[in-house]
């Protein structure tokens, strides 16, 4: 995303002090029509009363194009750590939005994995998992995080990376992750 682009994650994380989009699902949810200029296109009889969730969206990333308008750069991400991605990959696709929100043009669809989905010469593993969304898997996150450049590992890049990561915040996940299994 260009420098200027908002990023924000959407879906739960007790890490981040401040999050945009907190609290109950269908304020999460107003919030973010609000913020792409589009229109809501659903009720609140439609989710429980009760729901703190993500509707299938963890991240959310747009350009300002110097005006509420609609009809901007759009990326909703989905995070997936485990086989199940391949379904996950649908939860924030422009179709499954549509009953939530107006989209004059449709987003970009992209899913996070934290594991290499690479044949040996680089291709991908198994193309046809791959529906309608970007990628992203080690290989790419490491990349575009600078950690790999032209291939190689920087080992300044990786260094300046770990220092900025939550190290508790991964391990309590971890443990939460390994309850859930």
């Amino acid at each position: 995303m260009p420098k200027r682009a908002e990023v924000h994650l959407f879906g739960k994380n007790s890490y981040i002090p401040n999050p945009r989009y907190k609290g109950l699902l269908t304020k999460k949810l107003e919030l973010l029509v609000t913020d792409l200029g589009e229109e809501k296109r659903f009720s609140d009889k439609h989710f429980a009363t009760n729901d703190t969730g993500d509707n299938g969206l963890d991240l959310i990333a747009w350009t300002p194009m110097g005006d509420a308008l609609n009809g901007r750069l759009i990326v909703f991400g989905q995070c997936a750590a485990t086989a199940e991605w391949v379904g996950k990959q649908h939860t924030s696709s422009p179709d499954a939005w549509r009953g939530i929100m107006s989209q004059l043009s449709d987003h970009t669809n992209m899913c996070f994995i934290p594991f290499d989905f690479r044949r040996h010469d680089g291709s991908w593993y198994k193309e046809p998992s791959i529906h309608n969304a970007v990628v992203v898997d080690r290989r790419r996150i490491l990349d575009l995080t600078g950690v790999l450049v032209g291939g190689h590992a920087s080992e300044t890049a990786a260094a300046a990376w770990a220092e900025n990561l939550l190290y508790p915040a991964i391990n309590n996940n971890r443990a939460t992750a390994k309850a859930d299994l």
